[in-house]
């Protein structure tokens, strides 16, 4: 079974990576918002829906120049988006991948047991965009990149900071690296 973690407290981040060999049998996927996302704390500061955001990641997935990896929203699909109780651990999303040799499903968690929001607008929350692009962008196996140039601000840039400040941009790098890929 091929798994990804990814954890984020207050001070640090932290990711678990098994084999990152297998691939989906296709670059186009579906996704379903499971209706129990409403079940999530976010805050006044967010007016579009969780799926609608999750929706808005996925098309700017989609949109990199040179890829075929594409996302797409469905009734019932091999990629699930939907809130869990991860604990207080300082888990705040999570993105697991099912299969050996090949990717056939995926779960997207993401924790009823912290506050989601805008940090734009608002401190002492996780900014519920970057957390949604961040989770997303480990779906076609992108890594963590550092924190050197661009990757600073890059929707996958491993840091303690992840949660806690917007880091909305699909940089050129997270763009190459899916591209290299799909």
């Amino acid at each position: 079974m091929l798994a990804f973690v990814v954890a984020i407290s207050t001070n640090i981040v932290y990711a678990s990576h098994d084999s990152w060999t297998s691939s989906w049998t296709e670059s186009e996927q579906e996704f379903y918002c499971h209706s129990n996302l409403s079940s999530l704390d976010i805050t006044t500061t967010v007016t579009d829906s969780t799926c609608d955001i999750i929706a808005d990641a996925a098309v700017d997935w989609s949109n990199v120049a040179n890829s075929d990896w594409e996302l797409t929203e469905s009734s019932s699909s091999a990629i699930d988006f939907k809130s869990a109780n991860l604990g207080t651990n300082g888990l705040v999303g999570r993105a697991n991948l099912s299969g050996v040799g090949w990717i056939y499903a995926a779960t997207v968690e993401f924790n009823t047991e912290v506050t989601f929001g805008d940090s734009n607008s608002e401190s002492n929350v996780y900014d519920l965009i970057t957390i949604v692009k961040h989770e997303m962008g480990h779906l076609p196996q992108l890594h963590h990149n550092s924190h050197s140039g661009e990757q600073n601000t890059s929707v996958m840039r491993q840091g303690s900071d992840i949660g806690q400040s917007a880091q909305r941009t699909i940089t050129s790098s997270d763009a190459t690296a899916l591209a290299n890929k799909y």
